[in-house]
């Protein structure tokens, strides 16, 4: 199905701005931020628990502030 549409300015800019080639086309750049956001892609088991461990450290203040760190690596 071909269907055309007018995109307002401010989208565009935003479309834009997301390139990553500058010969990427305005519908390459949709592509591939639907593709990235694709809501039928399912994290794997095992990042599922890195993450469900990851937020019991932080609610058992098992953490460092990012800020901590990079005082620490001189940043």
């Amino acid at each position: 199905m071909i269907e055309s549409l007018e995109v307002p300015e401010n989208v565009m800019q935003r479309i834009i701005e997301h390139k990553t080639r500058s010969d990427e086309s305005p519908i390459e750049v949709i592509t591939r931020l639907l593709d990235y956001y694709d809501e039928d892609e399912e994290i794997d088991e095992e990042t599922n628990q890195r993450i469900i461990k990851g937020l019991e450290d932080v609610d058992a203040g098992r953490y460092r502030p990012l800020r901590d760190i990079a005082k620490e690596m001189g940043i």
